[in-house]
């Protein structure tokens, strides 16, 4: 698998129901774990990394499709368009610098510091850390 396969694959697990913006941003929150070396370096050591991204758990129920997605799927061929805009920097930071995002469907994380919100884009709240 590619790095913009993993990537968009990552954000069609995560964000597909966000539309382009919400998939954007979540992009945008991996570029910037790339580009801090507090995070591992390359785009899919991030996105396949431990318990960061829900979609790539093995026992998440929408992780099968996410893993046999095809470029016949228009939501999919999105993502992958997005995640090499996103991996060629052509596409500006929606985030304002976020590394971290949560859904607000769910109890915010322990992590979630509001004095480092950064921004709220379609149900994903974003957090610069």
């Amino acid at each position: 698998m590619s790095a913009v396969d993993t990537l968009a694959r990552t954000l069609f697990g995560e964000a597909r129901g966000e539309g382009k913006l919400g998939m954007r941003a979540v992009a945008h929150v991996i570029r910037n774990r790339v580009r801090d070396k507090r995070w591992r370096d390359t785009y899919a050591e991030v996105c396949l990394r431990s318990k960061q991204f829900s979609a790539w758990n093995r026992r998440n129920p929408q992780y099968p499709l996410m893993r046999d997605i095809g470029l016949d799927n228009a939501t999919y061929r999105i993502a992958y368009a997005i995640a090499a805009e996103v991996m060629a920097a052509e596409s500006e930071d929606v985030t304002q610098g976020a590394n971290h995002y949560f859904a607000t469907s769910i109890d915010p994380p322990s992590w979630a510091d509001p004095v480092k919100e950064t921004v709220t884009i379609q149900s994903h709240r974003f957090f610069k850390l």
